[in-house]
């Protein structure tokens, strides 16, 4: 028996143990684009995928585990290794969502906290008023705008369905 298919059956082996699902966990070692790299004992397997198909669709949810953090990895080839994914975290580095075009999540707390204040200055807000050239000099304020804002609160546009 060659070294592979020594190691392929200790995996099979392994996988049994854990209630013959073809589950088990890794060790991550590295992470590039949708792959990963983990090592279960002293085997390490390359090539795990963080999405069950990659098609080069980014219609799709990337959970980019944290190196040296622990993967729990479904072998889909029924125990032959071949066709192995991520199928839980136990640390996040980064989440993408459809490719992560639209950039990161807000941070709604502050992004409230300073629309609220510029809305505060906005409806404060008075020019000096220097007037020069009539028979007596004049100064003064000039009054604050007529149509105030109103200030936002953040479950006007908050989607609780996501949460970071």
């Amino acid at each position: 028996m060659d070294n592979y298919t020594q190691i392929r059956k200790a995996l099979q082996d392994i996988c049994r143990q854990e209630g013959n699902n073809y589950v088990f966990t890794a060790d991550v070692q590295k992470v590039e684009g949708q792959m990963c790299e983990v090592v279960v004992g002293d085997l390490v397997l390359s090539e795990v995928r963080l999405c069950s198909v990659i098609d080069g669709n980014d219609n799709n949810l990337v959970i980019e585990p944290k190196e040296n953090s622990k993967v729990l990895v479904m072998d889909m080839s029924g125990g032959q290794m071949r066709d192995l994914v991520v199928i839980k975290v136990s640390e996040v580095e980064s989440i993408s969502v459809n490719g992560g075009k639209l950039g990161g999540l807000i941070k709604i707390d502050e992004l409230t906290r300073k629309i609220n204040s510029l809305i505060d200055t906005f409806n404060n807000h008075t020019h000096l008023v220097n007037t020069t050239g009539s028979a007596s000099k004049q100064s003064g304020t000039a009054s604050a705008t007529m149509n105030k804002m109103e200030s936002l609160n953040k479950s006007d546009y908050e989607d609780e369905k996501i949460r970071h």
